[in-house]
């Protein structure tokens, strides 16, 4: 073997025994992936304490939940959010105010208690003619105020006049009474307290001399009366005295109405009227 043979062998054994120097790229890498490893770590253990944090609000909202205001607060890093219940008050409907109804005068007849109310006296007086004495077509002859009191035809071609008694109250009119010349009725007044049999006087004149009457309970229209028949007094345009006893059932209601009347030699329909309200009792 030669002398280059020898220290080319040489120099391979020493070389089998030495380790070795890493290439720089190298230890960066490893480095780099050191320091991933660490930030992966740091992460996972920030969303465990989101979670944790999460759990805990949940838990704690069953007992603020009787509080008249809650807040609820959720931490994240870098993020505060804050929500504010309040509750909302209940609301109520204003009480709602009924008008009350105008007082009815004393001895009032029409309209009925609870029934149609008028603004206007002569409106008030046609009704009553129309609906409270039958006439067939009532008509306004004239109307005076400082009286108190609405002329009223059955029909407008009729000679006779009823005059109707009305009275203001609350701005509604009511009628009171009714009065005819041909039937003047002296006894009894209105207001007066009656029981059957009522006496009635007074004068009249009439077709044959018939005057029909009629006692009526209030809120008692035509048909629904106490009791009814005629008597006698003067005729064909001469005033004679009458003097009757009117018999009736026992009423329900405490107040009244005395009605006398004609009826048309015509038609049968009704003419004129007086009528005067009593008290029973």
């Amino acid at each position: 073997m030669s002398d280059e043979e020898r220290l080319e062998q040489a120099m391979h054994a020493y070389a089998s025994t030495v380790t070795p120097t890493p290439d720089w790229d190298d230890v960066e890498q490893r480095a780099e992936e050191i320091r991933r490893r660490r930030m992966r770590r740091r992460a996972g253990f920030a969303a465990l304490g989101l979670a944790a944090a999460a759990v805990l609000v949940v838990a704690l909202i069953p007992v603020l939940g009787g509080d008249d205001e809650t807040t609820v607060a959720v931490t994240a890093p870098s993020t505060t959010t804050t929500e504010h219940t309040t509750p909302t008050p209940p609301t109520t409907s204003p009480a709602t105010t009924l008008p009350i109804p105008p007082a009815r005068p004393q001895n009032a007849i029409w309209p009925f208690p609870g029934g149609t109310t008028f603004r206007d006296p002569a409106a008030a007086a046609v009704s009553f003619a129309r609906y409270y004495l039958r006439m067939p077509d009532p008509t306004v002859e004239s109307t005076a105020l400082s009286a108190r009191v609405v002329e009223i035809r059955a029909r407008h071609d009729r000679p006779a006049v009823t005059s109707v008694k009305v009275e203001e109250s609350g701005g509604d009119w009511f009628v009171t009474g009714a009065r005819t010349k041909n039937i003047d009725l002296v006894s009894p007044e209105a207001g007066d307290r009656v029981s059957s049999p009522v006496r009635i006087t007074g004068t009249s004149t009439a077709f044959e001399a018939q005057v029909n009457w009629e006692v009526r309970e209030e809120s008692a229209g035509p048909g629904r009366k106490l009791g009814e028949r005629f008597f006698m007094g003067g005729s064909n345009g001469v005033f004679g005295p009458f003097d009757a006893s009117l018999t009736f059932a026992a009423p329900t209601r405490s107040v009244g109405a005395i009605v006398l009347f004609t009826r048309s030699a015509e038609d049968g329909a009704v003419s004129e009227a007086t009528v005067v309200p009593v008290t029973f009792g």
